[in-house]
């Protein structure tokens, strides 16, 4: 598990964070990223969200299963 939080002093800030580890013959990582900007006009602010999940499996000595979803989610101002 790790974990970054970093803040600016524009008011800017951004928390990652991490989770990965093994069971067996699966395999997997948990990741997030978020970061929020206060703009320097109306309606500038910015937000941002990402989501990364990535599993495999192995199955047999020579077959294996991956698979990886990503998700990731803007808001900003208009202008």
């Amino acid at each position: 598990v790790s974990s970054v939080t970093e803040y600016y002093s524009d008011g800017t800030w951004t928390q990652r964070g991490s989770q990965f580890g093994t069971l067996g013959n699966f395999g997997y990582s948990l990741d997030v990223d978020y970061r929020s900007e206060p703009g320097f006009a109306q309606n500038t602010d910015l937000e941002r969200l990402s989501l990364y999940a990535k599993a495999k499996w192995q199955v047999t000595p020579d077959d294996s299963l991956f698979l990886q979803l990503n998700y990731n989610r803007y808001d900003n101002g208009d202008t």
